[in-house]
């Protein structure tokens, strides 16, 4: 495909979104709703959560794990769990945040 309609289709794309953005009442609203809760499901606890998975069935299968020595084990758990804190306790706020400004 051609370069040039690569950008005019990237366009008008842009040119829907940003009419369906300011027409839509209430849709900023919407949008900080949607954030607020998927992206800290995206960004990190799901990686989070499927490295364990992952991890998990590594060593299950007999490979050596990705640590390096129990300290270094133990450290990945603390910041794994203390990010899963963290992002649950910005999930919550964020969604109490985005429910008053409605």
């Amino acid at each position: 495909v051609r370069y040039w309609i690569k950008m005019i289709s990237r366009a008008i794309l842009m040119v829907i979104c940003f009419i369906i953005a300011v027409s839509v009442p209430g849709f900023g609203s919407l949008v900080d709703l949607i954030g607020a809760t998927a992206v800290m499901f995206l960004q990190i606890i799901f990686p989070v959560v499927f490295f364990l998975v992952l991890e998990r069935k590594r060593v299950k299968l007999g490979f050596k794990p990705s640590y390096g020595s129990a300290v270094s084990k133990y450290m990945q758990y603390v910041v794994m769990g203390i990010s899963l804190v963290l992002a649950v306790i910005g999930m919550i706020f964020g969604t109490w945040s985005a429910i008053l400004n409605w």
